[in-house]
């Protein structure tokens, strides 16, 4: 136990070059769509925030070039897209952040934090995020519209395909392997924010990994299904319009008609106890280090916006 946490330590100091990779696999799984707050998540400095938060666009455009075939004039598009959505995103979305952060470190300074209160504040980031992803969809559909003739279809359906089979190959790898490494992420992650938990802090998040270890393969089945869906609605040489909706309800209502019923509300709801039940026991010292870790977030995401 002791040596496993030193290396899930160690993790959260490897170099920059770790950290690009990281947040770009982030982005591979769509969540660019809330790419402040998964730096302030996956990244432990918050000068390194701002550093990353600059080439974000470019991360952006990088990443769909995986998926789409571009020539120059939909590189070109895909660009200002990219930009338009960033400074958005930085002017209208970056101080949103910030207010909640320092709502949220007002509240836990003035004692322990309820679980209530915690279950509420992770409905709030919900309502953030959905509102992220409703401002992205617009551009992200503009993009998609070009992407309509076969070739270009092809060329998508075999990228998807390849993400595909790369989740495949991890879950391949031993499930006891892939659950501690799964508690590592999540330890780091709130490490982060509260410095080093307890071990009764640490056994409630061996229970969550226990209760969830099923997941990936779920969400992998809905993968292949959610690219399925996407090929052929590109196939049908949709509208913006129409490539647009699908994207809002892909993100905003992935159960809706989707097999497994409401897997992903399952699956919040398990994130919001496990998120109160750490909250709630964690000690003064470790809620000063809360406090002050969501205030230096809060105070660069305002300067990121100004």
């Amino acid at each position: 136990m002791g040596q496993q946490r030193v290396i899930h330590k160690q993790q959260r100091y490897l170099p920059a070059a770790k950290s690009w990779r990281m947040v770009r696999s982030m982005i591979t799984r769509a969540k660019i769509l809330i790419l402040a707050l998964v730096l302030a998540v996956v990244l432990g400095a918050c000068s390194t925030t701002r550093i990353m938060y600059t080439f974000a666009d470019d991360l952006i455009q990088n990443e769909a070039e995986f998926y789409l075939a571009a020539g120059e004039e939909e590189d070109r598009l895909l660009r200002q897209r990219a930009k338009k959505f960033m400074a958005w995103h930085r002017l209208q979305m970056l101080p949103r952040y910030a207010a909640f952060l320092r709502n949220e470190a007002d509240n836990a300074e003035q004692g322990p934090v309820q679980k209530e209160a915690a279950m509420r504040a992770v409905d709030r980031v919900r309502v953030l995020l959905e509102e992220t992803v409703q401002g992205f969809t617009p551009h992200a559909a503009a993009v998609l519209a070009r992407y309509t003739a076969p070739d270009k279809v092809a060329y998508l359906k075999q990228r998807l395909a390849e993400k595909v089979t790369e989740r495949q190959e991890e879950l391949n790898a031993p499930l006891a392997k892939r659950s501690e490494d799964r508690f590592g992420r999540i330890v780091d992650n709130f490490e982060r924010f509260t410095g080093d938990l307890s071990e009764f802090q640490l056994a409630i998040i061996r229970r969550h990994v226990k209760a969830t270890r099923g997941d990936g393969e779920f969400r992998l089945d809905r993968r292949i299904q959610n690219s399925k869906r996407m090929v052929a609605l590109m196939a049908a040489n949709p509208s913006a319009a129409e490539i647009q909706k699908f994207l809002d309800d892909l993100f905003l209502r992935p159960d809706a008609g989707a097999k497994g019923g409401n897997f992903r509300e399952n699956r919040v709801a398990r994130l919001k106890t496990l998120i109160a039940e750490i909250l709630f026991s964690l000690s003064p010292n470790q809620r000063k280090t809360l406090v002050q870790n969501l205030r230096d977030f809060a105070e660069d995401f305002s300067s990121l916006a100004s």
